[in-house]
């Protein structure tokens, strides 16, 4: 029976939800990291754009805008850093300051029209100018977004390689992973929907079929989780029956399924909904254990009932034993005494 329970604890351990949670968060996270490089592109873009209307603002203005240029390009700078250096919350503060230098210029050149600095001819003068610029910028915009797809499919593609492995190994483990299959499939879709978005340069097409497949990874995760939690507590039960224990897993089950509803194909994880599913296969797991260590005390009590009842078995016969010596001893007894009054008869005779 320890051999039995100890398969059990390799199989916990193996299936533990704090790796997948941990495995699951650092996938969201990887998958909001994706992608840095193509959100400073646009970054970029926006930026020479904005910069192209101080170069007209101060030649017809006559206005200062070198420290408006200046924060542009260091703020830009910090986004570039960032970016190469895949983190992800540094990104985030200097892209919101590159949205702030660009909100600053384009103010800028907002109050100068408003002041009278920009009118008349020299508005229309300024406004031939930036015809050159905002072509410029629609051609950033259009590289930019072409490189985003190819990073999204190469990630994706990676992505999609590593969970068929995985589901794979659990299916040679004798584990259903027809839905996990399923998910995989359509995450495949997924995958060339964003492709051929990408060849027709249909910016929500892409932006649909990158979303699906973020949500695929992040139930992945769970799933393959659940799946093998479920797959633990099958084999525990066959095990537990073949031995005539009882193990109660009902609990476990229901977090299971709980999890399960939160983790759908096609459904995008509300807020709060990632958190509630891991909540749900982390007890889930826990109960599973719980459940194991009282069928091990089971076991151990039945097998110290059987013991003390050998004991007192053992007792008993030895008490027989003793019993049957005394009661062979009395009968002897009683033969001699026969035998002696007997004898004493005879002499009297």
């Amino acid at each position: 029976m320890n051999k039995i329970f100890s398969v059990f604890a390799v199989l916990l351990l193996a299936v533990s939800p704090f790796v997948f949670a941990e495995e699951g968060k650092d996938d969201q996270k990887a998958v909001k990291a994706q992608g840095l490089d193509a959100r400073y592109a646009h970054a970029s873009c926006a930026v020479e754009l904005t910069k192209a209307h101080l170069d007209v603002l101060a030649s017809y203005t006559q206005k200062d805008v070198a420290v408006l240029k200046t924060d542009l390009d260091a703020s830009l700078a910090s986004v570039k850093d960032a970016a190469a250096a895949g983190d992800r919350a540094k990104f985030q503060e200097a892209f919101k300051a590159v949205s702030e230098a660009v909100k600053k210029s384009k103010e800028a050149v907002v109050e100068s029209r408003k002041s009278g600095g920009l009118k008349g001819d020299n508005a229309k003068a300024a406004k031939e100018e930036l015809k050159g610029a905002q072509d410029d910028y629609k051609a950033c915009q259009s590289a930019a977004i072409k490189k985003e797809s190819e990073e999204k499919l190469a990630v994706a593609g990676s992505e999609i390689d590593k969970f068929q492995k995985r589901v794979d190994e659990l299916k040679s483990k004798g584990v259903d992973v027809a839905n996990l299959q399923k998910d995989l499939d359509s995450a495949k879709t997924a995958k060339d929907e964003l492709a051929t978005a990408a060849a027709l340069g249909d910016q929500k097409s892409m932006k649909d079929a990158i979303q699906g497949i973020r949500d695929l990874r992040l139930h992945m995760h769970a799933n393959v989780a659940i799946a093998q939690l479920r797959d633990v507590i099958l084999k525990a039960e066959s095990k537990a029956a073949d031995k005539n224990i009882s193990v109660d897993f009902s609990q476990a089950k229901a977090e299971l399924d709980k999890a399960a509803a939160l983790a759908v194909s096609g459904k995008k994880y509300a807020e709060g909904e990632f958190e509630r599913a891991w909540s749900s296969i982390k007890s889930a797991a826990e109960l599973i254990k719980n459940s194991v260590k009282g069928a091990k005390k089971q076991s151990r009590d039945e097998k110290k009932a059987e013991k003390e009842a050998e004991r007192e078995a053992k007792k008993a016969e030895k008490a027989s034993e003793r019993e049957a010596k005394k009661a062979e001893k009395d009968n002897r007894g009683s033969q001699d005494a026969k035998s002696a009054s007997e004898d004493s008869e005879e002499g009297g005779e």
